[in-house]
């Protein structure tokens, strides 16, 4: 009984000190992405000054308790000092996932959806005792992929310098968040792309074209589509959208413009109206470019009741960011005329643009995007 009691306590005694010299130390992890490749993202310290024999075992749990995915190694040896976990991908032996809808989920597609997991390594000495075993809890976070807002789709623009906005990543902060603008020019298919004439990234959500790229044509058509990465992490990408470049001869720039006596020149995808005329707000005007001086002029045909002009104004660069203080406008029935005074607000950047906002009595929506100059 002595020499029995000798020998558990010696065998103890090894475990533990095995246990000692074997730990797992999880690497950061993404909490808008988990790839398959992410269940091997640890090390395993292997603090003694031999090589130890061991196996490894994955397992992943949805909520804390629902077994989704195991995977299992074969024999394998740690050497002294760290042992990344990525190089034993390749002695995986055994993978196994369960049948519910969220392991399907993943074993299809390689990645987990949203929702709240554990990522647990056990680590088992030749023998095939648990001598290390850690878990890390997973918040993986739904996101929304950058939406295109303009130019809008299949829509001629009359300027060969557009400013292509989109609706950035939900939620805010993600790190390192950059997106990768491409533009195609289109064959005589205006869906298949013919030449890449634009890659390039940008930590806004939008950007302005510019006379140092390749020009885009009057007459030709164009694709243009938004990735997002979270440092080198691809998180998905925009829709696809066509746009076509119409009419340019209305180029403009500041000594063109009788109200303004300095040299300043602008871009040429902004037009300078008649001081008499009002831009008409209607579903042609979608995207157009109109140059504010101070004053925003517009024409609006009220569908509805006579009421006040239902409108908001945001910088074109925040488009969530809605500009409080805007005078009120009333309307009657039929077509207004209306001038909206932005420099008396305070409110207004100069040199800065902004997209307006009108909704009718029908619940259509109208938009004109604009340069804002102080008068």
């Amino acid at each position: 009984m002595k020499r029995l009691s000798i020998i558990l306590i010696l065998i103890l005694t090894i475990s533990i000190a095995f246990a000692q010299t074997v730990q797992v130390v999880f690497h950061p992890s993404n909490p808008y992405f988990f790839s398959i490749n992410d269940a091997w993202n640890y090390s395993i310290l292997n603090l003694g000054n031999k090589p130890v024999g061991s196996t490894l075992e994955v397992y992943i749990y949805r909520g804390g308790s629902f077994l989704i995915y195991h995977s299992q190694t074969s024999p394998l040896t740690l050497a002294p000092g760290e042992n990344s976990g990525q190089i034993m991908i390749s002695k995986i032996i055994t993978t196994d996932y369960s049948g519910d809808e969220i392991a399907n989920y993943f074993k299809n597609t390689g990645m987990l959806p949203a929702g709240n997991y554990s990522l647990c390594i056990w680590v088992k000495s030749s023998q095939g005792n648990i001598v290390a075993n850690s878990c890390q809890e997973l918040n993986i976070t739904t996101i929304t992929l950058p939406i295109l807002t303009y130019p809008y789709d299949e829509e001629v623009i009359n300027t060969p310098l557009p400013q292509l906005t989109w609706i950035p990543v939900m939620p805010q902060g993600i790190p390192q968040l950059e997106y990768l603008l491409e533009i195609w020019e289109t064959g005589s298919n205006n869906r298949i792309a013919k030449e890449n004439i634009a890659s390039l990234k940008t930590a806004d959500n939008n950007f302005q074209y510019n006379v140092e790229l390749k020009p885009l044509v009057e007459g030709k058509q164009y694709l243009w589509q938004v990735s997002a990465f979270a440092g080198s992490f691809y998180l998905g990408k925009s829709q696809t959208w066509e746009f076509s470049i119409g009419d340019t001869s209305d180029d403009f720039s500041g000594s063109h413009n009788p109200e303004r006596a300095d040299s300043t020149s602008y871009d040429s995808d902004y037009v300078v109206e008649d001081t008499d005329s009002y831009r008409v707000i209607a579903d042609q005007t979608y995207g157009a470019d109109y140059l504010a001086l101070g004053t925003l002029k517009i024409a609006f045909n009220n569908v509805a009741f006579d009421s006040t002009l239902n409108y908001t104004i945001s910088p074109i660069d925040q488009p969530e960011q809605y500009l409080t203080g805007l005078p009120a406008k009333t309307i009657r029935a039929g077509l207004n005329k209306i001038n909206i005074d932005l420099a008396s607000t305070g409110l207004f950047v100069n040199q800065k643009n902004y997209n307006l906002e009108i909704s009718d009595g029908n619940g259509k929506t109208y938009y004109l995007n604009f340069l804002y100059l102080a008068p």
